[in-house]
């Protein structure tokens, strides 16, 4: 009996407001809310029979150790966060965000009684409240950091005590003690005159990587980002989360300044970006380049990023890419520095931008460019000043020094070659663009910039199906956040069905004509003459293991039948099996077996792994189809039978060793009536093939050519194209691979109309046919199929050919459809535009001037029995000469 939990697949904590603090619970939320880890903790054992009896302290056990404390990272002492979450702390269980505040977990019972709540309701993840209305906060650590648990209890706070102002003399010698010493200044001198030297000298002398005092120790203090600004926190925040930022959001800040300074060492820019002036590590820097392999825009931008965070991680200052400005606002390089408001960093950073602009230089000179770039020159024309070289570099796809710039974000970029993260990084610098550019604030956590993405991507068609589905699943849908996008797209398509796993084509042979190929083949195939003596080397040149079957059949068609007694006996048995399963399938399961009546099924009977007996079985049936067609007038109309090859029309009187017109004493419909709307117009028993023994075995003449149907294997389940059908259907399950079928949780997302109103079916599930081909590498073509047990005919749209083969629609010219009377064929062509070895051609046999495709391959056939499926030659068209 399954478990009455299993179904639960998330459990969600999150905190509740508190009545005098409007923001806490966002707060909190923000840092520590997300789905418990190892939910069988919540339960006595792995198997979730039941809850186990002390939830409410598992509950609160795992919030503090795995929720909590691993976040807290201002928390010196973890234990101090365990008293506020058990002390008059209550906790909530909802399933929904309008299930009226949920429900009160007191303790086992409510907690088991909520959730068969929720699955009753069809959820699948439940949420955790946590009550915060009996916390206080200490007044005297505002702005509350929530990182910082020591400053909320479960009892309130003593009032802070007022200080008394400064008197005078308290001013005076705080005034003093802040005024540099005689040392201080002669120093600060010092190193400036040096600096001014150096960048004066004629023989391009280096700078000293010595930092003034105040900038080469570590930070006075550890950087807090909760004790900064509300609006310096907001741009820090965005920065880091890598979100877009529009003009009005890259104003001065509330302090009047384009910058914030957070102690002696530390700015945080108009962008949010975080800067700390530590020591110059200048060996490490010039180490380490950043090549540019491509001078496009997007990937001079995307550089240039990478060139600011591998400045500021070695101590030199590179001025991020929304700040600049254009001249003369922006000055020589874009940016100044100055006491201004009107100033993008403050006057101390003057003598460190002076002292790293050589060294920057240097480093953009070993940096490796496209051969066929002007950057180099562009370079070499700032005369040794980094900063000129940078915004030189950068002139061509800033929008502040574009004339026009919002043409630098017309079309959103498209995935067509490299990796999913560098299509991701793209798509997300076109994001900022276009928000810079056009003031639109948006990113990949909007669901229509999701859809945008997806459907640009390389690999669209498949991606969109997988996305269709994880939108009926909340669970599957967080997978397709913007956090977790590139990673989802990576594992989707390293699955065994996806287009990017699928083998592509061997390259072609360096021997092919360089002549252009004709615009449009001829599609006049010439049959090649029919040999009683099959040659494997033409038509199977290929040694993969896949061409097994071919072979076999190749020295079948090659042999001599023996003509021997116990043969034809062996035969007839055979024959009368097969009649006995065709009437009852259970009996393929007994012990006893219906052929040689020994002590095993009839699967495992020796006589399906004797090749000689299947493939002189097999030629006797071909023989007997070819007297009975030799047997009747000539003079007659001719049409196609499925049993016999050819018959006489229904208004005539068939002949009487036809099986395919015996009467039905059940069915009073036409037997062509049947045939044609059946699931497959082939499939006819062995055992109607022979209705008297025979004893002759001699090799007859070759059928006339327009008799193509004559060397069919009519034992086989095949499916007919049809350009009519919308969708892929059938109902044998016996040929569906990998089937899949629909419940409540995968809904069905068709549905079939037939004709008549009022039948309108849902498909039980979906599955994969494989269809034989020599064009393909696996040997066939997997067309995702729907079943159903009433739908009576095995139907392919055509448009699911080109789909099947994991290839794009634009890479492919016209697709030709042909079919040749004469040689009982048709013929599927679609040529790639580029590449000649991934053409799709598919043939098969023309049954009621109807197109079929090769023998089906069954989900579990035997070896044996995949090696009898009919290869005919002739099937497999002429390849055409190049023009």
């Amino acid at each position: 009996m399954a478990s009455p939990y299993t179904w639960l697949t998330d459990v969600r904590v999150q905190f509740l407001p508190h009545p005098g603090r409007a923001n806490a619970h966002k707060s909190l939320n923000d840092l520590y809310s997300d789905v418990l880890p190892r939910l069988d903790d919540l339960f006595v054992d792995s198997s979730r029979t039941d809850v186990h009896p002390d939830i409410i302290t598992i509950l609160r056990t795992k919030l503090v150790n795995e929720l909590i404390v691993p976040h807290a990272t201002l928390t010196p002492n973890p234990d101090v966060v365990i008293p506020p979450l058990i002390q008059g702390c209550f906790y909530k269980l909802r399933w929904s965000a309008n299930s009226h505040g949920g429900t009160r977990l007191r303790d086992a019972q409510s907690f088991a009684a909520a959730l068969l709540d929720a699955h009753s309701a069809g959820k699948t993840d439940v949420d955790v409240l946590v009550g915060i209305n009996h916390l206080h906060f200490d007044p005297q650590h505002e702005p509350i950091s929530y990182l910082n648990w020591e400053a909320i209890s479960t009892t309130a706070f003593p009032s802070p005590t007022t200080v008394p102002p400064p008197t005078a003399s308290d001013i005076a010698s705080a005034f003093t003690r802040s005024l540099p010493s005689v040392d201080d200044l002669g120093l600060a001198i010092a190193n400036a005159f040096a600096a001014v030297q150096g960048n004066t000298s004629t023989t391009g002398a280096s700078y000293s990587t010595s930092a003034s005092p105040s900038l080469s120790g570590l930070s006075s203090s550890i950087f807090n980002p909760g004790n900064l600004p509300a609006d310096v926190l907001d741009r820090y925040q965005r920065h880091r989360d890598n979100n877009v930022f529009t003009p009005d959001l890259l104003t001065q800040f509330d302090g009047g300044f384009f910058y914030h300074e957070d102690g002696v060492d530390r700015l945080i820019l108009r962008d949010g970006t975080f800067f700390v002036m530590s020591r110059e590590d200048e060996r490490n820097f010039l180490r380490e380049s950043v090549p540019c392999v491509d001078d496009s825009p997007i990937s001079l931008r995307l550089w240039y990023h990478q060139v600011v965070r591998h400045a500021h991680s070695h101590g030199y200052y590179v001025h991020p890419f929304w700040c600049f400005w254009k001249h003369p606002r922006g000055g020589d390089h874009g940016f100044t520095c100055g006491s201004l408001a009107t100033d993008d960093l403050p006057q101390r950073m003057s003598l460190p931008t002076l002292r790293h602009s050589p060294t920057i230089y240097t480093f953009l000179t070993k940096c490796v460019f496209p051969p066929t770039s002007n950057i180099p020159s562009r370079i070499s024309l700032s005369h040794g000043d980094g900063y000129t070289a940078l915004r030189n570099i950068i002139f061509d796809v800033h929008p502040v020094f574009h004339p026009t710039p919002a043409i630098l974000a017309k079309n959103y970029p498209t995935h067509k070659e490299g990796s999913t993260h560098a299509y991701f990084r793209a798509f997300e610098d076109y994001l900022q663009l276009r928000a810079f550019t056009q003031h639109i604030d948006s990113s990949l956590d909007k669901p229509h910039e999701i859809d945008i993405f997806i459907s640009n991507h390389r690999y669209s068609t498949f991606l969109g199906a997988e996305y269709a589905v994880a939108r009926r699943d909340p669970s599957a849908l967080r997978k397709f956040q913007r956090h977790q996008l590139v990673q989802t797209i990576d594992t989707l398509l390293k699955l065994p069905h996806s287009p990017a796993s699928t083998p592509s084509a061997p390259p072609s042979s360096k021997l092919t004509s360089p002549l252009p190929r004709s615009s449009a083949p001829s599609t006049k195939f010439r049959p090649s003459k029919r040999l009683q003596q099959v040659t494997v080397e033409p038509f199977f040149t290929d040694s993969h293991p896949a061409d097994t079957m071919a072979t076999i059949i190749a020295s079948a068609l090659s042999s001599d039948v023996p003509d021997a007694a116990a043969a034809h006996a062996l035969h007839h048995r055979f024959v009368g099996a097969l009649y006995q399963l065709e009437h009852s399938p259970i009996l393929a399961t007994d012990q006893a077996c219906i052929i040689c009546n020994d002590n095993h099924r009839f699967d495992a009977c020796p006589v399906l792994a004797n090749t000689d007996f299947l493939r002189s079985h097999y030629i006797r049936s071909c023989q007997h189809l070819r007297r009975e067609a030799q047997a009747r007038p000539p003079s007659k109309p001719i049409r196609c039978c499925p049993t016999f090859g050819t018959h006489t029309p229904p208004s005539s009187t068939p002949p009487s060793s036809c099986p395919a017109f015996a009467p039905d004493p059940v069915q009073h419909s036409p037997p062509l009536f049947d045939d044609i709307h059946s699931s497959d117009v082939s499939a006819v028993p062995v055992f109607q093939l022979l209705q008297t023994p025979s004893q002759d075995t001699e090799t007859l003449p070759d059928p006339p050519v327009g008799d193509g149907s004559l060397l069919l294997d009519t034992s086989a389940v095949r499916a007919q194209i049809d350009t009519g059908a919308f969708a892929s259907c059938t109902d044998q399950l016996a040929y569906l691979h990998d089937y899949v079928p629909f419940t409540a949780d995968n809904p069905c997302p068709i549905k079939l109309i037939p004709a008549l109103e009022g039948v309108d079916a849902i498909p039980h599930g979906v599955g994969y046919m494989h269809i034989p081909t020599d064009t393909l590498r696996p040997g066939y073509l997997s067309v995702q199929t729907f079943y159903h047990p009433n739908i009576r005919a095995t139907v392919i749209d055509e448009r699911d050919l080109l789909r099947a083969s994991g290839l794009r629609r634009r890479d492919y010219g016209p697709h030709l459809f042909s079919k040749d009377p004469d040689a009982g064929t048709w013929t599927y062509r679609c040529d790639h535009k580029l590449r000649h070895n991934q053409d799709l051609i598919l043939s098969g046999p023309l049954i009621f001037d109807k197109a079929y495709t090769l023998p089906l391959i069954p989900v579990n056939a035997r070896p044996a029995i995949q090696g009898l499926q009919l290869h005919d030659p002739d099937l497999h068209p002429v390849p055409v000469p190049l023009s």
